[in-house]
């Protein structure tokens, strides 16, 4: 049952990521990340790599990535868990870095455009979680990093995204 989960989360995540928030970020598996152990979550990443489905990338002992390929680019999703709180992850990560095709065209979008997406990500993923973006079009590579957080757990970082739309600290880098 917990691969057939697996399964569904990874192929939400393979999926090209279009301009539209909620193709991005769905709610339903960042709520499923919510709810996978750190022992689920690696066993899961060490089977989806032997099957080749995915990379793997262990950052300490308790950051374990799954990267997948895209025909837009590379996405990396890393649930943070901590020492004595392995049952759940504290705030899921995930960055999508396009191919240069990809990032062409992100590269035209207005700030507006941009903030608009951000936005909508945000407000997407309410009231159950708080989102903050940075998207980084610097070097002509353009990148996503969404930091996603469990309502009510982190407040200040529910305040920070409800006061900035999910744009955390001058979100758009050019």
């Amino acid at each position: 049952m917990k691969l057939l989960t697996f399964s569904v989360i990874l192929a939400w995540l393979t999926m090209p990521p279009c301009m539209a928030a909620d193709d991005m970020l769905s709610k339903a598996d960042v709520s499923r990340m919510f709810s996978t152990s750190f022992t689920q979550w690696s066993l899961d990443l060490k089977e989806s790599q032997e099957m080749g489905e995915a990379k793997i990338a262990v950052d300490g002992t308790y950051q374990w990535t799954l990267i997948t390929i895209t025909r837009i680019g590379t996405r990396k999703t890393t649930p943070i868990y901590s020492q004595g709180a392995l049952k759940r992850p504290s705030k899921v990560s995930i960055s999508i870095q396009e191919t240069l095709r990809e990032s062409e065209r992100t590269q035209k979008l207005t700030d507006d455009q941009l903030l608009s997406i951000v936005s909508d990500l945000q407000r997407n993923m309410l009231p159950e979680f708080s989102v903050t973006t940075v998207i980084d079009l610097v070097g002509g590579v353009s990148q996503y990093h969404f930091t996603i957080f469990e309502a009510g757990r982190y407040p200040h970082m529910d305040l920070a995204a409800q006061q900035t739309n999910g744009c955390w600290q001058q979100c758009i880098r050019r």
